[in-house]
């Protein structure tokens, strides 16, 4: 072994420092082996040249080979992430020591501070990084999450790193007596997610774990999630029971901000007045309404279904729905209390002529609601058809509140009720006031009726949303006339068009 590693060594260094002399100084070896060569005193310096020549060999050979190691420690191996709300970047070389460290945003700023990471190890920066989370408050016990990433061509070393960084993590979190939610993913870069990344100024890692919740939660938007943070986003991942694919986690996200499910399920049952004894619940998770954090609390109680968004922060109600549990339809034993002047029917599916009015129906909506008509702004009254009734579809609003009310035409049931409560609070904390001298919802009707060219007597499914809180304010105005599905965003200070799409109703 020890004879080879002299011709060993020379080939590492000349395959590095001049590959292609190689098998020339062997080839020459080779042809001259077994040859004796006279030694003449004194006639010749060849010995002489032949050992500096020699000397210069492996001076390049060893040359070479240092340039080699450097380029080496050097190169860009692999990409860690810690993700909290502050974003860091640290990049690293095959052994696992720091080239950089990079702040991803503002707040990775002050985690970094004066800190030198460049040359330490991993596991150093790693550590030195969580004591900086925790001291300066961006990890604790009401927000304990963290996503970790990993990007490396190699995946089995990929795999080895996301193992020791959750490890590490954990240990500190541990340590520092924090109960911790962790998320650690492998990630592989490609321009959709980089753009993605870029778009929202977010970590690779955060914007695929964005993407593994939308591909389990269709009805959120990767806008909605952008900014929330790491903490937010275990919280709306951790609905999916199985989890996300794709995504390592230990631990369970904190909740200690927010109110509380139990708090949630409180307000719902208080809103709707129904004893908790009786009521049986479906669903109680984190959602999104409009950005806001919020749970969604669905539950049952006699026979009525009940739907609830319940802002996570406040406890106020931003939506609330309910419908019976056969679709609203009435048995024929029902007793049903209709105006002195119109014939109660106890047929569900009836398909006669209305015997209730629209005026009469309007009465109806109010009395659910408890207001009256001069309290309320843009009242519209649509005749419709649902499931083989006749039906109308009421809607009004009171500030920025939005009441809809679908009344059966024949015996005056109140089949549907929904309460679009709209909250003007954004995700940082500030307040968005309403803007004043708006048109209001018939001027916007009217103006989004005069761009398609139709009547109001040729539209159903009309729906009309407060979109006031937005920058710019606007009214969402959808209908259908004459086989075309219309939606419009109507300015609300102006009347202007920003927006409409127009289809065939299929």
């Amino acid at each position: 072994m020890k004879q080879n590693r002299p011709e060993e060594m020379l080939r590492t260094a000349l395959e590095h420092a001049a590959p292609q002399q190689f098998e020339q100084i062997l080839a020459k070896c080779e042809s001259q082996k077994g040859v004796v060569f006279p030694m003449t005193p004194n006639k010749s310096k060849r010995p002489l040249i032949f050992a500096a020549a020699a000397a210069a060999c492996l001076m390049v050979g060893i040359a070479g080979f240092g340039g080699y190691a450097y380029h080496q420690l050097q190169s860009v191996a692999s990409i860690v992430s810690l993700d909290v709300n502050p974003s860091i970047e640290l990049t690293l070389n095959n052994k696992e020591r720091v080239l950089k460290a990079t702040p991803l945003n503002d707040d990775a700023n002050i985690i970094l501070a004066d800190m030198d990471l460049k040359g330490t190890t991993l596991d150093v920066a790693v550590n030195a990084l969580m004591g900086s989370l925790l001291k300066n408050g961006y990890i604790d016990e009401l927000a304990n999450s963290i996503l970790i990433t990993v990007e490396d061509d190699d995946a089995t070393r990929a795999a080895q790193l996301q193992t020791e960084l959750t490890e590490t993590v954990n240990s500190v979190m541990q340590s520092s007596s924090v109960n911790g939610a962790i998320l650690s993913q492998t990630v592989q870069k490609t321009q959709e997610l980089t753009q993605k990344a870029e778009q929202y100024a977010i970590s690779l890692g955060k914007a695929q774990l964005i993407d593994s919740i939308l591909a389990e939660n269709p009805t959120l938007t990767f806008d909605e999630l952008a900014n929330k943070s790491v903490n937010d986003l275990n919280l709306l991942a951790s609905n999916q029971g199985n989890g996300i694919a794709n995504v390592t986690s230990i631990g369970s996200a904190s909740d200690g901000s927010y109110i509380g499910t139990e708090a949630a399920k409180s307000a719902a049952l208080a809103d709707a007045g129904v004893s908790a004894d009786a009521a049986t619940f479906d669903v109680v998770e984190f959602d999104l309404d409009d950005g806001i954090m919020a749970y969604e609390v669905e539950f049952w109680a006699n026979g009525v279904e009940y739907e609830y968004d319940i802002d996570a922060t406040s406890g106020a109600v931003l939506k609330k729905s309910q419908k019976s549990k056969a679709n609203a339809d009435i048995s024929a034993s029902s007793t049903v209390n209709t105006p002195s002047n119109s014939t109660a029917t106890t047929t569900p599916s009836d398909t006669t002529a209305a015997t209730v009015s629209e005026a009469e129906a309007t009465t109806i909506a109010l009395q659910a609601a408890g207001l009256t008509q001069d309290q309320v702004d843009g009242m519209v009254v649509i005749p419709d058809r649902d499931d083989g009734q006749t039906i109308y579809k009421v809607k009004f609003w009171v500030n920025n509140t939005q009441y809809f009310y679908a009344v059966n035409a024949n015996n005056g049931q109140i089949i549907k009720q929904e309460i679009h409560g709209q909250n003007s609070s954004n995700n940082s904390g500030n307040t968005t006031s309403t803007p004043a001298n708006t048109i209001g919802q018939n001027a916007a009707l009217a103006a989004a009726l005069a761009h398609a060219g139709v009547s109001q007597s040729e539209i159903y499914d009309l729906d009309i949303d407060n979109k006031l809180h937005k920058q710019p304010a606007y009214y969402s105005v959808e209908f259908k006339a004459n086989g075309m599905e219309y939606e419009y965003e109507v300015n609300a200070q102006d009347g202007s068009i920003l927006k409409f799409e127009q289809d065939h109703d299929d």
